[in-house]
C-alpha cells in the first residue's frame, strides 16, 4: 500500500534532472528568454537565447554542466533586472514607445519599461498584438469595486501581471514588424469563411455567435480543437525519420505552437503541442516526466499561467494521477477522471453540467469534420455560409440536452474531500467495504453541511451602483422574487446572474419591475437567459394581491401620475411577522397620493414595516419627512452611491430626514451588499 500510495513527484523530479536531461534546462532557459526577447526587442536577452539554444543542440552533455553554470549568474542578473520592482504613485506621468500585448473588445493591454498596462482601447484603428504606438499619459492603480459573487476584472488583470491603468491625452501609432504582426498580416491578408475563422483563426477574427454559444456552455476550449489534427498527420507524415532535433516533424510542430504562442493565445492548445514535442525528442522519458517538463516550460513561456485555472487542472490531474495503481482498467481512469472535472468544474463556475464532457466528445469529431470542409471549401472558392448555418444549428442542438444546475459557491475544504474520496474509491488497494462505507458517509455529510452553511432565509439590496436590485429568497421553501433588476454606471448587466449562481439558485418565481428605467431592469436578459421565470410583473400587467407559497405580495400605484418615476409599482412584502415596502423610484407627489389612499392606510395599519427600500436612490425628490413618518419602518435601505454632479446619492436632505426620525439605515455605496435576515430580523453586510 505504501509503494501505491507514495507520492512520486520527487521520485519523478530525479528521473527529470539526470545529465540527459539538463538540455531540457536548457531549452528552458532559451525559451524564457527568447519570450522576454518578442515582447521587449530586448538585445541582451536576444544573444542569451542565441547561446543556450546553439548549446541546447550542438554541445555534447558532458560539456553542458559547466556552460550552465557559466551563464547561469547572467541569467540571473537580467531575470533580476526584468523583475525589478518598481512602484507607480497614481497620477504619475510617462511617455514612451508601448507594445500591445494583448487586444480585445473594450481594452488593450500595452508592454512598456517591464511593466504592463491597462488601456481602454483608444480610436485607432486596425490595432493587433504586436503594434508598437508612442504615447502620452498618466498611470493610475487598478483598484477593484467587484462585488465577491461576480466576475473581479481587475483581479483577472493583476494574475496577468497588469497592475496599473494607463490614460493616455495622446496615441500615435509607430510602424513596426515583428513575429507577432506578420502572423497577424498573414491572417488578415487572406480572405477567409466564418467557418474557417471559427476553427483556425484567433479569436479576434472569430464571428461572435457560435463562439458565445461554446462559452455559454463552458466548452469554448475545443473551439481551435481541430488544431490537434495536425498532430497524428504530422506523426504519420514524418513516421520514418530519425534525427531528433532538426527532423521536419519537429519544426513543423514547433511552428504550429510559436504560432499559437503569438498569436492564437490558446492556452491548452500550446500545453498539448509542448507536450508532443518533448515526447518526440525524449521517447524514453515516462508521461509524468514529461507532463511535469510541459508545466516549467509553459510557466516560462506565460509567467502567469500559474494563476490560470488550467494550471490548476493540470496540476490536480498529474498529482491524482500518482495515486492511481497502474492496473487499473482504463474505462475506471475515464470515470476517475470525468467526476475529477466534474467537481473542478463545480468549483470554478458554481454549477454543475454531467453532460458538458459528453457534449465536448461528440463535438469535437463533428468540429474536425467541419474544420477540414472549410479549407477544403475555401480552398476551391465555394461559399460555406450554410455550413457555417448548419454548424451553429447542430451545436444549438446538441447543447441543449446539456443539465445545468447551479449549485453555489463550494468551499475548499469541500473540493479536497471530493477530491480524496474520489481516490479512495477508485484506488482498488485502498478499497474494501469498510472504506466504501466511510467514503459514502463523508460525501454526504459533506454535501449536507455545504448546503446547510448557505444562506437560509433573507432579502438583500444587491450592490448596483446608482440603481436597484434586490432579491428575495428562502432556501427551505425553493421561492426567489426579484424586485428590480437593474444596475448603475461601470457595473456588469450580468450581476444579478452572478449573485443568483453563487448562491445557488435555479429558478426565479417573481420578477417585479417597478417602471422602465434602464437601471431598474437592464439585467432582465441575462436573467431570461439562464433562468426560467415563472412570472414577470410590471406597471402595465401587474394584479393588486399575488401569493407564492408563504409570501404575499400586494401591489400599489398612482394611476393619475404622468411621469415614469410616479408610475412605479409599489409592493408590499409580507412572510410571516415580516414585512417590506419597495418604492422603487417614486416620488413625492406619489407619496402623497398614498397618504390619503384608505385601502394604503388601512393595509399599512395591518403590520409595521420591518424594512424599507427609499425611493429614489435616496434622492430629495423622494422620502419627505411627512411620508417617512407615516410609513414609520423600522429600518431603511438605500441603493445608490456618489458619482459626482447631479448624481450624488443619497441626498443629505433624505438622510437628515432619517435621522430626525432616528430610522437606521443602510446604503450601498458602491461597496456593501445588505442581507436583512427574515427570521432574526438581523442585517449584515458582505
Amino acid at each position: 500500500m505504501k509503494k501505491t500510495t507514495h507520492f512520486c513527484l520527487k521520485k519523478e523530479l530525479v528521473k527529470l534532472f539526470h545529465s540527459n536531461v539538463w538540455k531540457a534546462i536548457f531549452l528552458l532557459i532559451s525559451v524564457f528568454c527568447f519570450n522576454i526577447f518578442i515582447f521587449n526587442n530586448s538585445f541582451y536577452f536576444l544573444v542569451i537565447w542565441i547561446v543556450t539554444f546553439i548549446g541546447y543542440l550542438t554541445i555534447g552533455e558532458n560539456k553542458i554542466k559547466s556552460l550552465f553554470v557559466f551563464l547561469l549568474p547572467v541569467f540571473i542578473f537580467f531575470i533580476l533586472f526584468k523583475i525589478k520592482s518598481v512602484s507607480y504613485a497614481d497620477n504619475t506621468k510617462i511617455e514612451g514607445i508601448g507594445k500591445i500585448k494583448q487586444v480585445k473588445d473594450s481594452y488593450i493591454v500595452i508592454g512598456w519599461n517591464s511593466f504592463d498596462f491597462y488601456l481602454s482601447k483608444p480610436k485607432v484603428v486596425d490595432l493587433k498584438i504586436g503594434d508598437q504606438f508612442k504615447f502620452d499619459g498618466v498611470v493610475k492603480k487598478l483598484v477593484s469595486n467587484s462585488n465577491y459573487y461576480e466576475f473581479d476584472f481587475v483581479k483577472f488583470l493583476n494574475k496577468k501581471f497588469v497592475f496599473y491603468e494607463l490614460k493616455v491625452s495622446d496615441i500615435k501609432k509607430v510602424e513596426s514588424k515583428n513575429l507577432k504582426t506578420v502572423i497577424f498580416w498573414l491572417f488578415n491578408r487572406v480572405s477567409f469563411s466564418d467557418l474557417t475563422r471559427f476553427f483556425w483563426l484567433p479569436e479576434k477574427f472569430k464571428s461572435k455567435e457560435l463562439n458565445n454559444l461554446l462559452i455559454k456552455n463552458n466548452i469554448s476550449y475545443i473551439s481551435n480543437s481541430c488544431i490537434l489534427l495536425l498532430i497524428p498527420l504530422i506523426n504519420l507524415s514524418f513516421k520514418k525519420t530519425k534525427n531528433k532535433l532538426f527532423n521536419f516533424k519537429n519544426i513543423i510542430l514547433t511552428v504550429i505552437a510559436l504560432v499559437i504562442y503569438l498569436q492564437l493565445e490558446n492556452v491548452l492548445l500550446l500545453r498539448i503541442l509542448i507536450f508532443w514535442i518533448l515526447k518526440s525528442l525524449y521517447k524514453n522519458k515516462s508521461n509524468k516526466s514529461l507532463n511535469l517538463l510541459t508545466i516549467y516550460l509553459m510557466i516560462c513561456l506565460k509567467p502567469n499561467y500559474i494563476f490560470s485555472t488550467g494550471f490548476i487542472y493540470i496540476s490536480v490531474i498529474y498529482t491524482l494521477s500518482c495515486f492511481l495503481p497502474k492496473k487499473n482498467k482504463k474505462y475506471l481512469n475515464f470515470i476517475f477522471f470525468y467526476f475529477l472535472f466534474m467537481g473542478l468544474n463545480m468549483y470554478f463556475n458554481y454549477n454543475i453540467n454531467p453532460m458538458t464532457n459528453f457534449i465536448a466528445l461528440i463535438l469535437i469529431p463533428i468540429f474536425n469534420i467541419f474544420a477540414v470542409c472549410s479549407l477544403i471549401f475555401d480552398g476551391i472558392g465555394v461559399n460555406n455560409n450554410a455550413l457555417y448555418l448548419s454548424l451553429f444549428r447542430l451545436v444549438s442542438w446538441i447543447t441543449k440536452f446539456g443539465i445545468n444546475f447551479n449549485i453555489g459557491k463550494i468551499e475548499i475544504w469541500f473540493i479536497l474531500t471530493y477530491m480524496i474520496v474520489l481516490t479512495v474509491l477508485f484506488n482498488k488497494q485502498l478499497l474494501d467495504v469498510k472504506t466504501n462505507i466511510i467514503s459514502f458517509i463523508t460525501i454526504i455529510l459533506a454535501i449536507s453541511l455545504l448546503y446547510l452553511l448557505k444562506p437560509n432565509h433573507n432579502l438583500a439590496m444587491l450592490n448596483v451602483g446608482n440603481a436597484n436590485s434586490f432579491v428575495y429568497h428562502n432556501k427551505w421553501n425553493n421561492v426567489t422574487i426579484i424586485f428590480d433588476a437593474g444596475t448603475g454606471k461601470n457595473k456588469s448587466t450580468e450581476l444579478v446572474t452572478s449573485f443568483l449562481k453563487y448562491y445557488g439558485i435555479n429558478k426565479i418565481d417573481m420578477i417585479a419591475i417597478s417602471h422602465y428605467h434602464e437601471d431598474h431592469y437592464n439585467n432582465l436578459s441575462s436573467l431570461q437567459e439562464n433562468f426560467k421565470i415563472n412570472l414577470f410583473v410590471n406597471k402595465d400587467n401587474f394584479k393588486e394581491v399575488y401569493k407564492i407559497k408563504n409570501v404575499i405580495i400586494r401591489f400599489f400605484n398612482d394611476p393619475s401620475a404622468s411621469s415614469e418615476n410616479n408610475q412605479s409599482i409599489i409592493p408590499f412584502i409580507d412572510v410571516g411577522n415580516f414585512r417590506a415596502l419597495f418604492m422603487g423610484d417614486a416620488e413625492q407627489p406619489t407619496e402623497n397620493h398614498l397618504m390619503h389612499r384608505i385601502d394604503f392606510i388601512n393595509y399599512l395599519n395591518l403590520k409595521r414595516v420591518d424594512l424599507l427600500q427609499v425611493g429614489h436612490h435616496g434622492s430629495k425628490t423622494s422620502s419627505s419627512l411627512e411620508f417617512l413618518k407615516f410609513i414609520n419602518p423600522k429600518n431603511a435601505f438605500i441603493s445608490g452611491t456618489d458619482e459626482g454632479g447631479n448624481k450624488i446619492f443619497p441626498h443629505k436632505q433624505t438622510i437628515d430626514n432619517l435621522n430626525f426620525l432616528k430610522i437606521p439605515y443602510f446604503i450601498t455605496q458602491s461597496k456593501n451588499n445588505w442581507f436583512f435576515n427574515i427570521l432574526s430580523k438581523s442585517i449584515t453586510k458582505k
